[in-house]
């Protein structure tokens, strides 16, 4: 009996010392865990500079309070510029290094632009991207692409859409389900223009400004507004969207918005039937109190003709990475969080409209919300999901140059001159205006 009392006794010495062992490899061993989760906090510090819209100045704020209860240590100052003020920073022979951001918004088409214009300023993020590739949209990827390198993190995909006056339509008897084409897009404008003796227009533009249905109907075509090369060419289709503008225009069915009119305030007072609108617009609609009263319809653009392509999705925003963010890890770990941790996405869904380019994040709970002013529609779902099925439009750095002049081709086309004359005139004066900026350069 002694025996096996001493037998137990051993045991439970043995066993007592096993556990203090135990006891101090596993605190050792959470210490060395601390001491490498302490060691990449340490690590993002600093200051990241970040030069951005106005219309996701409050996302990119909201990212960076998330981001900064992971990296504490890390200053990150957004400032919000327009384009002209950027280009006006940019040109700045005077510009300090410690004013110089890690990290610029652009419009995509002005990639291009930016790497020809400061071409000792913006880095490749090829490599960056090597692991993160195949998350985003492979359209998008090829538009943040400048002579084989990409130089920026597709941000947006700005779904371009017709926001419909619920009340109105139901008013007048109209299914804005059922208008499939442009041609039955015009015969409603027709018919409202006859209920209403005029009082009541088709649709809000401000095609002079921003030639938006223009570029957007030239996507239908999956065609861009020049073709890429030394000699500029203008679309064949050009013909065909032109004339349905100024058809439009003609028969008095647009209401042109003044430059500083609300689109969406023309659109509540039932001044219009709908509007050509994006994400941002309803983004709005669901933020602002005097628009959560109203109920509204959001559909595809007519195609022009059955079966042909409806959804459109514009330029879009894009990051783009400065010379400055090579010495500074926290610049790309910031860019990652920002494009991909899901409450930071689903704060700038809501609050700008921002449909992100990788699609795995269309899975989130608010893009499979039902709207209530919608119809119950899974409205944000309704606006991505088409986007896998976009093709690329690749501009150069001469695009802003050649937009403008294009969209004053437009407004003559609308104004009643000959379309194609004005097609072939332009396009040989737009190569003449390029051949004399090549000499000079």
């Amino acid at each position: 009996m002694r025996i096996v009392i001493n037998k137990k006794g051993y045991l439970y010495r043995l066993v007592f010392l096993i556990l203090i062992v135990m006891t101090l490899i596993a605190c050792r061993g959470g210490s060395t865990t601390r001491e490498k989760i302490d060691d990449k906090e340490n690590k993002l510090f600093g200051t990241i500079r970040i030069w951005c819209s106005e219309r996701s100045k409050e996302s990119i704020k909201n990212s960076v309070m998330l981001f900064k209860q992971k990296y504490p240590k890390l200053v990150i100052e957004v400032t919000a510029l327009s384009e002209k003020e950027i280009q006006s920073k940019l040109n700045r022979k005077d510009i300090s290094d410690d004013d110089f951001p890690h990290i610029i918004e652009i419009g995509s088409y002005d990639i291009a632009n930016m790497v020809e214009s400061y071409p000792d300023f913006f880095v490749p993020v090829d490599s960056i991207m090597e692991n993160r590739r195949d998350k985003f949209l492979s359209w998008k990827l090829e538009e943040m692409t400048y002579e084989e390198k990409i130089y920026a993190f597709p941000w947006d995909i700005e779904p371009k859409i017709l926001i419909y006056n619920r009340k109105l339509a139901k008013e007048y008897n109209i299914s804005t389900f059922d208008i499939k084409t442009w041609l039955e897009f015009s015969n409603l404008g027709f018919l409202i223009k006859k209920q209403t003796s005029n009082n009541l227009k088709l649709i809000a533009l401000k095609e002079n400004v921003d030639g938006n249905l223009y570029k957007s109907m030239l996507r239908q075509f999956r065609k861009g507004l020049y073709s890429k090369g030394n000699y500029i060419n203008l679309p064949e289709e050009n013909k065909k969207v032109l004339s349905t503008i100024r058809g439009m225009y003609s028969e008095g069915m647009v209401y042109t918005l003044k430059k500083e009119e609300d689109p969406l305030e023309v659109l509540k007072e039932g001044k219009v039937l709908c509007i050509l609108g994006d994400s941002s617009d309803v983004s709005r609609l669901n933020r602002e109190t005097e628009f959560k009263d109203f109920q509204w319809e959001v559909q595809n653009l007519p195609a022009f003709e059955y079966g042909g392509k409806r959804m459109v999705y514009g330029e879009g925003n894009a990051l783009m990475l400065t010379k400055k963010s090579e010495s500074n890890n926290g610049a790309v770990e910031f860019l990652n969080f920002l494009l991909t941790d899901s409450e930071s996405v689903t704060y700038s869904l809501k609050e700008a409209g921002i449909i992100p380019s990788i699609p795995i994040l269309y899975n989130l709970s608010e893009f499979n919300i039902n709207s209530n002013n919608y119809q119950n529609m899974k409205l944000w779902r309704f606006m991505a999901e088409q986007s896998k099925e976009e093709e690329a439009l690749l501009y150069d750095h001469r695009y802003e140059v050649i937009e403008k002049q294009l969209i004053q081709m437009e407004q003559a086309a609308i104004e009643g001159r000959d379309i194609e004359t004005l097609i072939t005139t332009e396009e040989k004066e737009l190569n003449k205006m390029m051949d004399v900026e090549f000499k000079k350069n």
